[in-house]
């Protein structure tokens, strides 16, 4: 198997300005509890926005947020993470045989995923012009993993249906290359690791 790599130049990442959330009132003089159900993205004409809506309140009552700062979930904050350690050697021994039929077919050096949704990574390498981008196999749980880059930043906000981070598999030891893995993964329709 040959990984395909697109090679267009990277745009930047379009973050939301408003994080949307349904809001629950507190009993008895308790907090109000918060559920983060999309985000809103501005137009780039400054003329409005789309928001996006993973659920819709009960009560048809949304409150929009701006965006905290991204939080690093522990999968990216750890011991020097794996993916920035081993996968950042990789990046550069990749770099020179990129897009010719020399290149190398690592072994994933991590897998994230996250806990209360069924999305699943297994990363190989970190772009060396690029220490935010990593490479590898994604499957966001929809049943077509795939090859190809993602932010760590991104990854760092992801949140599903629990709020929970994305968290890095401690126990996870590759057994084969990558392109093993994609292989399988096309063929059951997700990653098995």
């Amino acid at each position: 198997m040959t990984i395909k790599r697109n090679t267009e130049p990277k745009s930047e990442p379009k973050m939301p300005i408003y994080h949307a959330y349904t809001v629950r009132d507190g009993k008895d003089g308790q907090k109000g509890f918060w559920t983060r159900i999309g985000s809103f993205f501005a137009h780039d004409d400054g003329e409005g926005g789309t928001l996006l809506l993973d659920a819709l309140p009960l009560d048809g009552r949304i409150v929009l947020r701006a965006p905290k700062a991204p939080e690093r979930p522990a999968a990216i904050q750890t011991d020097p993470h794996p993916v920035r350690a081993t996968g950042g050697a990789n990046g550069p021994q990749q770099q020179p045989l990129r897009g010719t039929d020399g290149e190398i077919d690592f072994m994933p050096v991590v897998k994230l995923f996250t806990p209360d949704a069924g999305a699943t990574w297994l990363l190989t390498e970190i772009d060396p012009d690029d220490p935010d981008i990593a490479f590898g196999l994604c499957d966001l749980g929809l049943g077509c993993p795939e090859l190809g880059s993602v932010s760590l930043t991104e990854l760092a906000a992801v949140r599903a249906r629990l709020g929970l981070p994305v968290e890095r598999d401690r126990h996870f030891r590759a057994d084969k290359s990558l392109s093993a893995y994609a292989s399988e993964a096309q063929r059951l329709g997700h990653i098995r690791a």
